[in-house]
Parts: structure tokens; sequence; C-alpha cells
């Protein structure tokens, strides 16, 4: 579930900010590059940016370094010179622990031409302001993505097409799990 979050996250980023997004998170989808350094430079391109020289940044452990997706914000229908969102993903258990993502690092690895904000995604329903500007300070002043927010992104349009499959499958096998009044 939290790989197919991050990919309902990333359609919903393109409709929420007009602009390019991605995923990086770990695991690497099926048939995707396993190594950090082709997985920046594959990310990079797909966001329409050029990797840093990653030269002694990156090691052959590093997974996804704090960051599931980012997401770029076009103004007038350019992103240059705007806001990236660093979006880290939380489904699990233990979500509150999950830190942001590194914007400094982030730096150090691609070329962004933009202003580098840390923002945070969850399954969940909040939509009230006292809730947003609670996880807001509790997370460390993030942008806060929660389920009403991402809808508004209209992530229907943008999923591709077995990615809309794997979240109508997931959807349907949830509704069956409920127990029938």
């Amino acid at each position: 579930m939290a790989k197919l979050f991050e990919h309902v996250v990333t359609a919903s980023a393109k409709g929420l900010l007009g602009g390019r997004a991605a995923r990086f998170g770990w695991p690497p989808d099926k048939g995707a590059r396993s190594s950090v350094r082709d997985r920046i430079e594959c990310f990079a391109q797909e966001l329409g940016l050029e990797a840093q020289n990653l030269g002694g940044k990156v090691g052959p452990y590093d997974k996804d370094m704090g960051l599931d997706v980012a997401a770029r914000h076009a103004v007038g229908g350019s992103a240059a010179g705007s806001v990236v969102f660093l979006i880290q993903c939380a489904t699990g258990k233990n979500w509150r622990n999950k830190g942001k993502a590194s914007v400094n690092r982030w730096k150090e690895l691609i070329q962004w031409n933009a202003r580098p904000v840390p923002a945070f995604a969850v399954p969940w329903w909040w939509a009230k302001d006292e809730e947003y500007i609670w996880y807001f300070r509790r997370m460390d002043h993030v942008i806060v993505l929660d389920r009403a927010r991402l809808l508004q992104g209209g992530p229907d349009c943008y999923l591709e097409g077995d990615r809309r499959a794997e979240v109508e499958d997931w959807a349907r096998k949830q509704l069956t799990a409920l127990p029938r009044l």
C-alpha cells in the first residue's frame, strides 16, 4: 500500500501544482534501475532537470534518502525559479516518527532551479485548519498534504493505466474486507 500511495501522491501533485512530479521512493518499481546513482539520474530526467555530479555523494546502500516524491510547481506554465515540493509519504503504524526529506542533501544531488520545500503526505482526512496547523508544527513546518488536499489534485486524471488498475484492485479488496451490515 505504501508504494501505491506514493504513486497516488505523484499523480495528485501533477494536478495540484501544474508541473511535473515523479516518484523516487523505495523500493523502486519493477523494471526500474536499482543503482541509486542511476535512479537519481532517471528521477531528475522525469522532472525535466539534471542530476548534479554525484561522485562521493551517494553510497551503494542508499535507498530513498527520505524522499518519496518530488513535484514542481509551475507558475504561469513554468516551474523554473518557482518551488519544488520534496514529499515524504507516511502510511504505516509509525508514520508520526517519519522525518522530512533533507532539503540540503537533495540540493547536492539535483539542480532544482527552484526552491525546494519539504512536504508530508498521509492518506488520512484532516481538512481542518486546526489539524493542518497541528501537523505543520509537529512535522517541523512542512507543507501538509492529507487525503482532502490530495483529492483536489484529481489523481484519477493523472494515474497511468497500470497504476489506476492497481489502485482499483486495492480499493476493491478493502471494500470486500469490510463487514456487511
